[in-house]
């Protein structure tokens, strides 16, 4: 680079340049004269992105580069590096001030960007078995998320909406619960976290074990079954009560989970639900193990169907009786 556009370069990216200087620097670009010498691995340590980040942010913001480049930049076939490190110097010259200055929102915001691509992500009404063996059975419009490194130093999630968590226990490995201004925090217990982003409120309710609810500034409680702490996000105000914990999680009531569980343990949680007796013609199915979730309030015949699919095995319901009948061959 000539020691004049390397001048107005540094310039621009530490916003002491002038109108007449933004303006000429601008004409240097213009001309191509300068393209083999821009590249984005020199101007991403003023922009705080790596290369492969400025070319994302470069080709959402290609319109703001052809209007002020003033020409196809497809069509004069600029190279990739060339259009990062012209995006971050258009970027700079459009806002007129040093990019750093804006620095934290930016790398905020690529960040927030890459880490996309580093969370598993769940949505909607459905049973989640994580990493650690733990069970989250998530409500309607509810999302949860954990980095796909989950249990290698934390168990950490997040969570927008309501869940249930069925936590493994692990006493090295604290898992949290992150909701907004609230975390929840157990070592292995059962409890309920009722938290949408469009409400104010944040309801943690313990089912089993002890969890230990705080905010961002302190520990506001620690809860036993039957016990629940609601907490104010606005105001930070919070009351610890008394519960029944059975009510909290009664937007469960339809539905039956069966995740790895005998065919014995399952033959009676299905007869409990629809009150039938099931039995086996050989004792060898009740070892056999199924996994299986029913989330949208299914019929008893519907449930049967699909365990029978699942097992390879047949089944009769005597409707004078309201006996379910398993025959087919046990597990190896």
């Amino acid at each position: 680079m000539t020691p004049n556009f390397d001048e107005l370069l540094n310039k621009v990216l530490r916003g002491t340049a002038s109108e007449e200087e933004h303006r000429e620097l601008e004409l240097m670009l213009r001309s191509g004269e300068y393209d083999d010498k821009l590249t984005a691995e020199k101007l991403s340590r003023h922009a705080v992105l790596d290369p492969e980040r400025a070319q994302k942010r470069a080709e959402r913001s290609y319109p703001a580069i052809e209007k002020i480049i003033g020409a196809s930049l497809s069509a004069m076939g600029r190279s990739r590096a060339w259009l990062a490190a012209a995006a971050i110097v258009v970027i700079a010259m459009v806002a007129g001030v040093w990019f750093i200055a804006k620095e934290k929102e930016w790398f905020n915001a690529n960040l927030a960007e890459q880490n996309d691509l580093d969370w598993e992500i769940y949505s909607g009404k459905q049973v989640v078995t994580l990493p650690d063996g733990s069970k989250v059975v998530l409500n309607d419009n509810s999302e949860l998320q954990h980095s796909k490194s989950f249990g290698e130093t934390t168990r950490e999630v997040k969570l927008n909406g309501e869940a249930t968590f069925d936590v493994a226990h692990d006493r090295s490995h604290p898992f949290i619960v992150h909701t907004g201004k609230v975390t929840t925090k157990v070592l292995g217990t059962e409890f309920n976290v009722k938290a949408y982003s469009d409400q104010q409120e944040v309801t943690v309710t313990v089912l089993r074990g002890l969890v230990e609810v705080l905010n961002e500034n302190r520990i506001l409680g620690k809860i036993k079954p039957n016990e629940e702490i609601a907490i104010n996000t606005g105001t930070d105000e919070f009351v610890q009560k008394q519960t029944n914990a059975q009510e909290a999680v009664q937007w469960r009531s339809n539905f039956l989970v069966l995740d790895n569980v005998s065919l014995e343990e399952a033959a009676k949680i299905v007869g409990d639900k629809f009150n039938v007796k099931i039995k086996f013609e050989n004792e060898a199915l009740k070892r056999c193990r199924y996994f299986g979730s029913f989330l949208n309030n299914e019929n008893l015949t519907d449930v049967l169907t699909s365990i029978s699919i699942a097992m390879r095995i047949e089944f009769e319901i005597e409707k004078t009786t309201s006996v379910v009948t398993f025959r087919g061959k046990g597990c190896e």
